[in-house]
This record gives C-alpha cells, sequence and structure tokens, in this order.
C-alpha cells in the first residue's frame, strides 16, 4: 500500500512540474522582434484607437489584422524609432491563452494538494500507524 501511494504521488509531483513549466514556457509573450514602444488601443468602427502623445486612428486592414474582429477588441502595436507601426496582436486573445495556462496550473496545484491530504489520511490509517503513535506519545510526555 505505502509504494502504491508513494508513487501516485511522486506521479502527481512529476505531471504537475511538467504542466507549470509547458503553461510558463507556452504562455504567449507578445511580439518578439525590435520594437522601441508599445501601446494598447481599441477597435472602434474597423479602426484602432490609440493614444500616443495624441488620439490616432488606424484601419484594421492596414494592421494585417482580421475584419471580423469586434468593437472593442484590444489589440497591441508596436511601433519603431520612427513611430511606425511594426506589428500588432490581439491583445485580447494573448490574455484568454494566459489565463487558461493558469487555470489549467491552479486546478493541477488543487488536484496536487487533494493528493497529498488523501496521502495524509491513508499513512494516518495504514503505513504510517506507528510514526503517529510514537508522535502521540511525545506530545503527551
Amino acid at each position: 500500500m505505502f509504494r502504491w501511494l508513494l508513487g501516485l504521488i511522486l506521479l502527481f509531483c512529476i505531471l504537475l512540474f511538467i504542466l507549470i513549466g509547458y503553461t510558463i514556457s507556452s504562455a504567449p509573450k507578445g511580439y518578439q522582434g525590435e520594437y522601441e514602444e508599445s501601446r494598447t488601443g481599441r477597435i472602434e468602427a474597423g479602426q484602432v484607437r490609440y493614444v500616443k502623445n495624441t488620439l490616432h486612428y488606424i484601419p484594421v486592414e492596414a494592421l494585417g489584422q482580421p475584419q471580423s474582429l469586434s468593437d472593442g477588441t484590444h489589440i497591441n502595436l508596436y511601433f519603431d524609432k520612427n513611430g511606425k507601426v511594426v506589428a500588432s496582436e490581439n491583445a485580447d486573445e494573448l490574455n484568454r491563452l494566459t489565463q487558461f495556462g493558469v487555470i489549467l496550473a491552479v486546478a493541477a496545484m488543487g488536484g496536487m494538494a487533494l493528493a497529498l491530504m488523501v496521502f495524509a489520511v491513508a499513512a494516518r490509517k495504514t503505513f504510517g500507524k506507528p510514526w503517529f503513535i510514537w508522535l502521540e506519545s511525545i506530545k503527551s510526555g
């Protein structure tokens, strides 16, 4: 029983580390190219509205984003040193992917905590019983 439970706990630990590593490594990091600054804009009536000292509008098709994006969608804009847009990305989609990874990692940690609680209860009732009796004898003096 002990080896089976210990193996199960170790398997959960390994899976948790793999899952967290995968989540962190696959998290979207945004545009990886060269740029001087970035701004976040919102789509309004087929144009991306952003503020860079003053209010600016850029047509969505000029950014290479799909026309099907709805109003209110957030777009990350990346500018070169001359102030021209070098890249854009859908910020809402990046946030959704990050949230999914965080939810997945939290669910895995919750499963691991549950497995540890089951392990503690099983240990107290089975193979760890002498250990708990010894600890109680120390506490009672």
